[in-house]
Order: structure tokens, then sequence, then C-alpha cells
């Protein structure tokens, strides 16, 4: 029994005392773009991020429609308990569903490709130029 309570601790502790990552999410990828963070480009919209309950699916809604998005080369998403989580190429977790965001575009010739998200609990939805 004690091994069992140990190795359970453990679990905690390696999940890092969190919600654990479940099953990964489908996310739209431009294989072309791989930057992200560094610049963007003349505009930006923000949207309030909610979750598919289906498929945890990432919707984007700037109050007006839902906006198609896509994001650079090496992205993930997966569930979070009822939210989905989307991490750059380096691990790091950029967005949460269940908030509004401000997103802004590194490319946008084919459609957008995230740039650069920030949370923006305060902005005022839609597309806006910088």
């Amino acid at each position: 029994m004690g091994g069992v309570v140990i190795s359970l601790a453990m679990a905690f502790v390696l999940a890092g005392c969190g919600v654990v990552r479940s099953a990964p999410v489908p996310l739209s990828i431009d294989e072309s773009v791989t930057r992200f963070g560094e610049s963007c480009i003349l505009m930006h919209v923000v949207v309030d991020v909610t979750a598919d309950p289906v498929d945890g699916r990432i919707v984007l809604n700037d109050g007006t429609k839902v906006v198609d998005m896509k994001w650079p080369k090496g992205f993930t998403a997966w569930r979070s308990g009822m939210q989905t989580q989307v991490a750059n190429a380096s691990g790091i977790v950029v967005l949460t569903t269940g908030a509004r965001y401000y997103i802004c575009p590194s490319e946008y010739l084919n459609g957008w490709v995230a740039g650069a998200v920030k949370p923006c609990p305060d902005c005022k939805l839609g597309f806006q130029l910088d």
C-alpha cells in the first residue's frame, strides 16, 4: 500500500502539482512559418478563446465571427482539464482557453499565422490597426 501512495505522490510532483496534460488537440499549423514573438505586422485582433466541448479545438471569437488562425511550425495543443492549452516550439504555454487574448500576425498572405499572443482581459474585441 505504501508503494502505491509513494507512486501517486511522485506522479503529482512530476506533473508539476497541477493539471496533467491529456489528449492532444488538432492545431492548424503553417509549416513555412517558424518565428514567434519577434514582431507583428501592422494589425492585431482581440479574441475570446474557448475550447470546442467535443474535441477541444481552439475557437477564436472576435465578437462578430470565429477567426481562422494558423500557428507556427512546432506548436502543439492538448487538453488540460476542461481547457485546451497551446505551447510554442519550446514547450512554453502561450495560450489557455477561457480567456481574452491580443494576437498579431507574423504572416497573413495565406491566412493569419500567430506572431505574438498575450493575455488582454480588458481589451476591446475585434480587428485593429497598430
